[in-house]
């Protein structure tokens, strides 16, 4: 018995990731795979570890539900299979290591192009996951 396609797509409410999730359903459909979309609630680790119960942590993962909540209408329309998820902490290590969880043939993310010093400074969730990953990576413009 062979195993199912799975298509892992970032999500964070942004028109980029609309994208890559418009991206993700067409190609979830073309392959008969399985669509699991990602929310990272982006904390720091010095804070993370309050976070470990109570009402902080409740409260970040319903405002996490929140955000996919929004694409769910275009999930539904299209008849795809999928599964709408909530991770908190780093949201380049959390993709990578979902990814890996549920054995992704691929994930699909969008990149908002960011560029000069704010890229220096910060980075991009997408060249981390591009770096730490090996499994392929779809980005979406």
């Amino acid at each position: 018995m062979s195993q199912e396609r799975a298509i892992l797509v970032a999500y964070d409410g942004s028109e980029i990731a609309r994208r890559a999730v418009s991206w993700a359903i067409q190609l979830a459909k073309a392959l008969g795979a399985k669509l699991y979309v990602l929310y990272v609630v982006n904390v720091p680790p010095e804070v993370r570890a309050f976070l470990t119960a109570g009402t902080i942590l409740n409260e970040a993962l319903k405002s996490g539900m929140k955000v996919l909540e929004q694409i769910k209408p275009d999930l539904d329309k299209e008849g795809v299979r999928y599964d709408l998820v909530v991770e908190i902490g780093d949201p380049g290590e959390k993709i990578v290591e979902f990814a890996d969880k549920i054995n992704a043939d691929l994930i699909v993310m969008g990149h908002r192009g960011l560029s000069g010093i704010k890229k220096l400074l910060v980075g991009s969730v997408c060249d981390k996951v591009i770096k730490c990953s090996n499994r392929p990576v779809l980005v979406v413009k």
